[in-house]
């Protein structure tokens, strides 16, 4: 603890232009953080004009995802709820209650769950004749981990997409500017795999621990930190993240955050919901998930839909009337029922007319 504060000192008077020191220090911020839930939304919105005047009524400002993150370690699960989304054809809007992608990551695993709504959960039982078409609708795919996949946790600290700072700096060519606002150290890219990144502007706010107030882009694209929330053992989290780019905005809002309180291993652990077909595709695998793990597997895409026609054959065997059964004796019987009734309502008929 001395030593640190020692560092802050040191860096606080200016005394290095190295600027891995002050990457080092906003990795001893988030290295502080042994657990973590948060709440968020996104929201799309009209950027706001460089002359501050405001707008017309043409300005709109649309929720377009909630997010639900809980972190213990390095283990976390996340549930993306997303009304909206946009492809080269315009606008997707999804259903009232949002499309649903839960992803999940282990220590070794990462497992991607998508169509399926834990709030309003329906069966997907095993039984092909009782399955039908459920299964179409809940996607499930499990992979190995990568040493670079963070998680959602990227949502909030990252210096752009999934990108941490520290392994940022790793691939990058950072130079220190010189202060403009002595509460923020400024470093630029001076050079960079990707062009995009070259000559960015990343701006760190030393009054909470040196994490990421301001990205500044090549492009123009700008991503700030509006305000941040200081928690215990010297933590800070966004409460409120901006990014422009071109016309429009999108602000993600922290709803609710609690940082290194307990977290339950079941909310971090979640599975695939029974009934689920999964699919691995680095061992060329599919599974039918059971309660526990894999109630069936399949070597490959051929076995899995050899499974499936013999599931369809038997269940419309089901339907089917068999030879001998009671089905044919049900069906004679009401004919004869049938053509009794017709004859009664003739011969009512005549007898009427003659009277």
């Amino acid at each position: 603890m001395i030593a640190n504060l020692m560092a802050f000192w040191f860096l606080s008077m200016g005394a290095t232009q190295n600027p891995s020191d002050y990457v080092r220090l906003h990795k001893e911020t988030l290295s502080r953080i042994q657990s973590l839930y948060f709440k968020t939304e996104l929201w799309l919105e009209s950027a706001v004009p460089a002359d501050g005047k405001k707008r017309d009524g043409s300005d709109r400002r649309e929720l377009q995802k909630k997010t639900q993150v809980w972190r213990k370690g390095i283990c976390e699960c996340s549930i993306v709820r997303q009304y909206f989304t946009f492809s080269q054809k315009g606008k997707v809007v999804f259903p009232k209650d949002g499309q649903v992608n839960i992803r999940v990551l282990t220590d070794k695993e990462s497992r991607h769950i998508s169509g399926w709504d834990p709030d309003h959960p329906f069966l997907l039982p095993l039984d092909f004749a009782k399955r039908l078409s459920d299964q179409s609708r809940v996607g499930c795919v499990v992979t190995a981990r990568t040493p670079s996949d963070h998680g959602r946790y990227t949502d909030l600290f990252s210096v752009v997409g999934n990108r941490m700072l520290p392994e940022f700096a790793e691939t990058t060519e950072l130079v220190l500017l010189q202060k403009t606002d002595p509460k923020l150290i400024t470093l630029q890219v001076k050079a960079a795999k990707a062009r995009l990144f070259e000559g960015a502007v990343i701006e760190l706010d030393t009054e909470c621990g040196y994490m990421i107030r301001r990205v500044t882009l090549n492009n123009g694209s700008v991503q700030e930190v509006e305000e941040f929330a200081k928690y215990p053992d010297g933590v800070w989290i966004p409460k409120q993240i901006r990014s422009t780019a071109g016309g429009e905005a999108t602000v993600l809002q922290v709803i609710d955050c609690r940082v290194n309180e307990p977290i339950a291993e079941k909310d971090v652990d979640f599975s695939f919901p029974e009934g689920a077909q999964v699919s691995d595709p680095e061992k060329g695998l599919f599974h039918l998930w059971g309660k526990d793990g894999p109630a069936h597997t399949f070597q490959s895409q051929k076995d899995l839909d050899a499974y499936y026609v013999s599931g369809m054959r038997e269940f419309q065997g089901h339907l089917q009337p068999r030879a001998g059964s009671w089905t044919w004796p049900l069906v004679w019987g009401n004919v004869v029922l049938l053509s009794f009734l017709v004859l009664f309502v003739f011969w009512r008929r005549r007898l009427t007319k003659r009277l």
